[in-house]
């Protein structure tokens, strides 16, 4: 069976030889936040998992070479649809300036005026 992050992380706390209380306060991630994780399995937030393993002296090591992913899907995004599937920017979806000036310039062309 494979030792996950998670697992390591909960024994080095259980194992760190100090309190969880000691521990959130040389880490600054709250006491109940490191019991909920050790006891019941709840997830941390990713800057609570670095200030743990810092304090607690762990670090992750890649033991394997990742596969390089195929050249034509490497500028694709994760759709796998380059550049045509992008979705519009936060801005045109909420009907921002950008898309309000296209709308205005296209009407006054069609002779209904710019409103």
């Amino acid at each position: 069976m494979k030792t996950t992050v998670s697992q390591v992380l909960r024994e080095a706390i259980e194992h760190a030889g100090q309190s969880r209380n000691e521990i959130a306060r040389a880490t600054g991630v709250s006491a109940s936040a490191i019991s909920r994780f050790v006891e019941g399995g709840r997830a941390l937030r990713t800057p609570n998992v670095d200030a743990l393993c810092a304090y607690l002296g762990l670090q992750l090591h890649r033991t394997r070479t990742l596969p390089s992913p195929p050249a034509e899907s490497r500028n694709a995004d994760a759709g796998g649809r380059g550049m045509q599937g992008a979705s519009r920017s936060r801005k045109a979806r909420a009907g921002g300036v950008n898309s309000k000036a296209t709308t205005k310039t296209s009407n006054a062309r069609k002779g209904k005026g710019g409103a």
